[in-house]
């Protein structure tokens, strides 16, 4: 198996996925790591119409997402073109620390809510968040936004420098 993209998107399966993703890396194998999309059956039959016919959607939850991959890893000859999709800093930190084998971690919406800092045009983010990216980034983690193929990739850590205060110094 190759996992092409690991992406934090609280849409999970969505248009910019479908339209933009897909085409481009040309997947054929979506795995939404949800524990709340694993558990409602509404949710996970949305997913699974979501994608187009011809990729296959496992929904699972993070700690299953993880150990499937983990074990696909050792069997890397696989047709499958993998994009994983998770819906929180969160739930990504938990792939992380269980030992998802990845090193690029795309950001493509995390929506604003009360508390949190808007980063970019897709992405805000509260302090907490921040301090689990630089926990993630210190496991030798590629960070960075990126909505869509056409727009290119951005460090995810000058924005929240800027946008923080922090200092040059700091990682998050």
């Amino acid at each position: 198996m190759t996992t092409l993209l690991v992406r934090v998107d609280d849409r999970l399966i969505h248009g910019q996925i479908v339209e933009a993703w897909i085409p481009y890396l040309n997947i054929n194998q979506i795995i939404v790591a949800d524990d709340e999309v694993f558990h409602d059956p509404f949710k996970k039959k949305i997913m699974g119409m979501s994608a187009p016919p011809m990729v296959k959607v496992l929904i699972k939850t993070v700690a299953d997402a993880v150990n499937y991959l983990k074990n696909d890893f050792l069997h890397p000859i696989s047709a499958f073109r993998t994009m994983m999709l998770v819906s929180s800093i969160e739930a990504t930190d938990q792939a992380v620390k269980l030992g998802l084998p990845f090193n690029r971690l795309n950001l493509g919406n995390i929506h604003y809510q009360s508390g949190k800092t808007q980063i970019s045009a897709s992405i805000s983010l509260n302090r907490p968040e921040v301090s689990l990216l630089d926990d993630i980034s210190q496991r030798g983690i590629s960070i960075f936004v990126q909505p869509v193929p056409r727009i290119p990739p951005q460090d995810i850590f000058p924005l929240i420098r800027k946008k923080f205060m922090l200092s040059p110094e700091s990682k998050g």
